[in-house]
């Protein structure tokens, strides 16, 4: 939920943006009610500079319609390319300056993913192999056209390997090396199953596609592949480092 008046915060950002970039995607549908549509003033945007000729105005649209519209709208959001140029003729300076650290004092025995940089204590092999399967979204089984983000954070405080996406649909990777455990593999498949549910709670109120892989460079334990099945978590195998 966002407070009342984000909206007019939202509209007034993307009147900066369009000063900047015309081409730019409307980035105030990010901002939605709970209903998973936006806000009144949204429609303005809509109707001038992204209803198809001959299209529906957005007032006379279907609440059916309107999600999709949105939909269709955020894929373009995440996919354009020139956000950071866009944040630099805004602001004068580049967006990775002025990223906040985020601070957490819950102390729970386990320091939180962000609580350090990110690859700290990583071992040579599992940073090899994670970056292989960013590079590799095809020998995945995954589309050439989903784009994979190594060590995406997300606001649950957690780190995903690798964070694939094509705007639309998303797909979750955690990666175990050769020097990974049994214990390792057991983790991995529930760290998958608490991946795709925040991946999909920070995309409510919208449904979205999200499926998770774990790859391995060996395969799991009859027991483990069990699992990993009743838990809908998908299986891979590489053995990009050797075995050890």
């Amino acid at each position: 939920m966002f407070p009342t008046h984000i909206g007019a915060v939202a509209g007034k950002l993307m009147d900066q943006i369009e000063n900047v970039d015309e081409d730019a995607p409307l980035i105030n549908a990010l901002i939605t009610r709970s209903n998973g549509i936006p806000g009144r003033g949204f429609g303005g945007y809509y109707d001038r500079l992204w209803r198809p000729s001959g299209g529906r105005y957005w007032e006379n649209a279907t609440r059916k319609q309107k999600l999709e519209i949105v939909e269709e709208i955020r894929a373009e959001v995440r996919q354009y390319r020139r956000w950071d140029q866009v944040y630099r003729d805004l602001y004068g300076v580049d967006p990775k300056e002025v990223i906040l650290a985020r601070k957490y004092t819950e102390k729970d025995g386990k320091p939180p993913e962000t609580a350090r940089r990110p690859g700290a204590g990583e071992s040579p092999e599992h940073r090899n192999l994670k970056l292989w399967a960013a590079a590799n979204p095809e020998a995945l089984g995954l589309s050439e056209t989903m784009v994979g983000t190594p060590e995406q954070g997300l606001l649950s405080g957690d780190r995903v390997d690798v964070l694939f996406t094509d705007g639309a649909k998303f797909v979750a990777v955690e990666v175990k090396s050769i020097l990974s455990s049994e214990d390792d593999w057991q983790r991995g498949i529930y760290q998958c199953v608490k991946y795709r549910a925040v991946v999909s709670a920070l995309e409510k109120p919208l449904p979205v596609s999200v499926r998770t892989i774990l790859l391995t460079e060996l395969p799991l334990t009859p027991e483990l592949k069990t699992r990993a099945r009743e838990l809908g978590v998908q299986l891979k195998v590489k053995n990009l480092n050797g075995a050890k």
